[in-house]
């Protein structure tokens, strides 16, 4: 942090996944996983934005038209 300062944005990861497919015509699955699966692997955490068997199954459901319609975390839906 230099000079003090620290950055932020107000952009979601929805509306990021979104403008990611907009701008530059990827697929919903390259856009979910540059979002999801990559930055899990950089910061040295492969298993997280990855389904698998036995894993936490931690998941936020969108529908078709991008609009978030809820949650799951550890394999139960949040009310």
């Amino acid at each position: 942090m230099s000079g003090g300062v620290l950055a932020g944005s107000v952009l979601t990861m929805n509306r990021a996944v979104e403008n990611l497919q907009r701008f530059t015509g990827t697929s919903l699955e390259t856009a979910v996983r540059l979002a999801t699966r990559n930055p899990g692997n950089l910061i040295g955490t492969p298993h997280l934005g990855n389904l698998h068997e036995g894993g936490e199954a931690n998941l936020t459901i969108f529908d078709e038209d991008g609009a978030f319609a809820g949650t799951i975390v550890r394999g139960q839906p949040l009310d």
